[in-house]
């Protein structure tokens, strides 16, 4: 949380068709606090906008911790992920 963000987190995600920014207002992170902070795998809601540069931002409506989908991913062979630690910004 910069210090001059008024107490918006700013964080990056990303999936298989490229990187967004996730803006999350501080009354959006008080209600979905546990899963921001706890999750490995978040599920975001919101909406979407793009910038004349490309740049993609989704403001947070919701957050979901979906860490237990990587339960799904152990099996014969399976590789499990290396997930990046996360940085503490409480």
């Amino acid at each position: 949380r910069p210090g001059s963000a008024a107490g918006v987190v700013f964080a990056t995600i990303e999936d298989e068709t490229g990187v967004a920014n996730i803006v999350i207002w501080p009354s959006v992170l008080e209600r979905f606090r546990r899963a921001v902070l706890g999750s490995s795998v978040l599920e975001v809601t919101g909406r979407i906008q793009r910038s004349e540069e490309g740049v993609v931002h989704v403001v947070a409506e919701a957050l979901a911790d979906r860490s237990a989908l990587l339960a799904g991913l152990e099996g014969e062979g399976a590789v499990p992920p290396r997930l990046p630690g996360s940085r503490d910004f409480h």
